[in-house]
């Protein structure tokens, strides 16, 4: 095999391919990556799935919609002419108004003029290079990019197949994009491997660090080795499929899908807002014998991983907290296991850049019980989080407050009777809903006061005084979780109540009034599940003092994360699904706290489980918002 890229030959032993660059290749990627495909599911039954795309208004101009679609050649043995068929497949581009095309079998020179004229017509720019093989043509909007860079590349086998891509850059934005079209041979899998090689080596050569969004028809079925060729690409960002790897997107001409031949890929500094094939005719006639495919992406709302070795842990007896101890505005790291180190708890404070550093291990307040729930909150209004400690079987319930030193130790300040409890089914929250700037006590007990919420103002010395039991948002079911965060932006901790038996799964809000009770705000249809093993998280992920909503289950939509903003008055816009750090583990926790003090919630990943090359089992990965 022949590899020609800037008059530089390669060797190998299977053919010839070629790569050309227009205006000269752009620096070689400079770490390298592990890639995952790991796509949305766009067909599970669930309350989550048929839920409305809704884009964040803050993403809107930074959107990229993108296509793929195989066109089809001229046939006579089709049903319709490519003359009867080049209307429906203009008009299905038109329709569905992408700002990136990417075409395959894009052929016939007619054809070509014509498309090419009427594409010009609706604002598009294109790049296209005829050489041997079909052209494969890369559309995108004028008034949007301008091209920096572009080349073509080939592999001649059995049959010649080849591809281009295009560096472009989005005048919306400022930022540069690497997009490749390719259509791969339905020969064999041996030779689409090589053509995955050779679209691997493309983008690895070419795409110099910038997003990379890989479009094509592969004519290869999910799990296949040429699949997990392009799968394995390396460099600066890892490939990740935009669409689950059971949606058919070639139906030959009957409306019915058979097979998945067609794909989107991106690099995880872009996440997408949705994704979907397109199963549209016209008066029962189709475009062509494939589905278009589309995804629409955004940046990231994450960046890369930081590695995280200290204090780690690879047992499931660990629990860790973070919080805000020192006062100096970034959330540091609380480990605490029942069975090592006399059931201290150790702090690690944050450095800023995703690392921590030992502090201190704790010899007050210490538990060797199972049964010992700690909190970290800041109960006394002076900027440091405190540690709440409580044992049903222990003190007579009572909850009992250590104040922070802001050095990573903790003086013991009170017991609390108000609010005790020696029930193993009762839950503490300890947040700000009141807006003082003191993290108040909120208690609830599903078999205690009909369920309801109680809610208990802090004093600032490590007491509280009763203020409400909530009527409104109560529960008598084990299977209720509740969640207090500021979703409004007024500076105190809103109730979000969800029980995956209620209400369709919904998440409801309930806004504070600052006096202890909440009113009713809104039942989410966004982002409902009703599958117990779904994880919701609250936090302020886009830096705007509202809390997001962030949802996750490792067995559906590829262990994705899928980020909710906060409208601010108890709706969610989205979703976008992150990227960054995705599980389909059980084992996996996230958090979700500022640790690097930029005042936007950071992602927090432990899979005890879990080694990243180089480093022990247990150890964290962190990811700054962005």
């Amino acid at each position: 095999m022949k590899h020609k890229s800037n008059n530089s030959k390669y060797q190998s032993g299977f053919g010839s391919y070629k790569v050309h660059s227009v205006l000269g290749i752009l620096s070689l990627f400079c770490c390298a990556l592990l890639i995952s495909c790991k796509e949305l599911d766009n067909h599970i039954v669930d309350s989550e799935a048929a839920e409305p795309t809704v884009i964040h208004s803050a993403s809107i101009s930074q959107e990229i919609r993108t296509m793929s679609f195989n066109i089809k050649h001229d046939n006579v043995s089709d049903p319709l002419s490519l003359d009867d068929r080049k209307s429906l497949i203009l008009q299905i581009i038109t329709d569905n108004d992408p700002d990136i095309v990417g075409l395959q079998e894009f052929s016939n020179n007619w054809f070509e003029t014509w498309m090419e004229n009427e594409m010009t017509n609706l604002g598009y720019d294109i790049y296209t290079v005829t050489s041997t093989g079909t052209p494969k043509a890369i559309f995108y909007k004028a008034n949007r990019f301008s091209r920096l860079d572009q080349g073509e590349f080939e592999v001649n086998l059995t049959e010649t197949r080849n591809g281009t891509w295009a560096v472009l850059l989005d005048s919306f934005t400022n930022r540069s994009y690497f997009i490749c079209n390719s259509h791969w041979t339905t020969v064999s899998s041996s030779e689409r491997q090589i053509m995955a090689n050779l679209v691997k080596s493309v983008v690895e050569q070419n795409a110099g660090g910038l997003p990379v969004i890989v479009l094509g028809d592969f004519n290869a079925q999910p799990g296949t080795p040429e699949i997990s060729t392009i799968k394995n690409t390396t460099g600066s960002n890892s490939l990740v499929c935009s669409h689950h790897e059971t949606g058919d997107t070639f139906h030959g001409w009957d409306g019915t899908g058979n097979s998945k031949l067609d794909w989107i890929f991106s690099s995880r500094d872009l996440a997408f807002t949705s994704s979907k094939v397109i199963e549209t005719n016209y008066g029962g006639n189709w475009p062509s014998d494939h589905w278009p495919i589309m995804a629409d992406f955004v940046p990231a709302y994450f960046g890369g991983a930081n590695i995280d070795d200290q204090g780690i842990s690879g047992s499931a007896s660990t629990n860790y907290y973070f919080a805000d101890v020192t006062g100096d505005g970034k959330v540091d790291k609380i480990y605490w296991n029942p069975t090592f180190d006399s059931g201290r708890t150790r702090v690690y404070g944050s450095n800023g850049d995703g690392t921590f550093s030992f502090l201190s291990s704790n010899t007050n307040g210490t538990s060797q019980s199972s049964q010992t729930t700690f909190y970290f909150a800041d109960v006394t209004g002076d900027g440091k989080a405190d540690k709440i400690y409580w044992n049903p079987t222990f003190d007579n319930g009572n909850t009992r407050v250590y104040k922070s030193n802001g050095d990573g130790t903790f003086d013991w300040l009170y017991s609390n009777p108000s609010g005790a409890s020696t029930s193993s089914s009762n839950k503490f929250y300890f947040e700000d809903v009141t807006g003082d700037g003191k993290a108040d006590l909120i208690s609830w007990d599903p078999n205690d006061d009909s369920g309801h919420t109680r809610v208990y103002r802090s004093n600032g010395d490590g007491t509280f005084t009763f203020l409400d039991s909530n009527t409104n948002g109560t529960s008598q079911s084990s299977l209720t979780t509740f969640y207090f965060a500021d979703v409004t932006g007024d500076g105190k901790a809103d109730k979000i109540y969800w029980n995956p038996n209620f209400d369709d799964g919904h998440t409801r809000i309930y806004g504070s009034n600052g006096d202890g009770t909440f009113t009713f705000l809104d039942s989410n249809t966004t982002g409902a599940s009703g599958v117990a093993s779904t994880r919701f998280y609250f936090a302020d992920v886009t830096g705007d003092g509202k809390a997001d909503k962030i949802y996750w289950r490792p067995n559906i939509y590829k262990g994705k994360i899928k980020i909710y903003p906060s409208n601010g008055d108890g709706t969610f816009d989205g979703p976008v699904y992150s990227l960054r750090g995705t599980s389909q583990s059980e084992n996996t926790f996230f958090y979700f706290f500022d640790i690097n003090g930029d005042e936007k919630a950071d992602q927090i990943r432990w899979n005890k489980d879990e080694a990243p090359s180089g480093y022990s089992s247990g150890t964290l990965k962190n990811y700054f918002a962005n």
